[in-house]
């Protein structure tokens, strides 16, 4: 999943002049501080399940960004 959200995050990346402009800088900055290694969880911790949630709800709406900036072709493998 953090591939797949870091893949998006680097397509999306300096996007220019686009109405979602501010939603994808947005949407990177969360996704930058939560797959920042301080956030992460360790087997210890007891909020893993939210952790995951939140870096799939963020991939997901990086995906759906991705998708209408690029009339839904799927990025690059």
């Amino acid at each position: 999943m953090v591939q797949h959200l870091r893949t998006f995050m680097h397509h999306l990346n300096g996007q220019d002049s686009t109405a979602t402009h501010t939603d994808v800088h947005n949407l990177i900055r969360a996704a930058e501080r939560n797959l920042d290694v301080p956030v992460r969880p360790t087997p210890q911790t007891s909020h893993r399940d939210a952790y995951w949630h939140t870096i799939t709800t963020l991939t997901n709406a990086l995906r759906d960004l991705y998708l209408i900036h690029h009339d839904g072709q799927e990025p690059p493998a």
